[in-house]
């Protein structure tokens, strides 16, 4: 790889490394609201957690999850990406 191409590679890892780190805030965000959400279904009185509302903070608490994990795995293959494109 000449110089000029190698360049361009540092500097895509640059954006890469900036993106995990967008990555892991929201992740850690995704993490937080999942877990207000959680805290909010579990400090009602057990007939409102079947209502309507009790239903949908937990459906909420449980895609965020979802959501959560899904971009974590997202962001390990752009660190993988990211590491075997520093050793070239």
């Amino acid at each position: 790889m000449n110089k000029q191409r190698r360049e361009q590679v540092k500097t895509a890892i640059e954006h890469l490394n900036n993106a995990i780190e967008c990555m892991n805030e929201a992740t850690e965000l995704l993490e937080n609201v999942a877990d207000e959400e959680r805290d909010a279904y579990d400090s009602m009185p057990e007939g409102l957690q079947y209502s309507e509302r009790g239903y949908q903070l937990e459906e909420n608490a449980n895609k965020l999850v979802e959501y959560k994990d899904t971009l974590n795995d997202y962001t390990s293959e752009l660190v993988d990406m990211v590491n075997e494109l520093e050793t070239m």
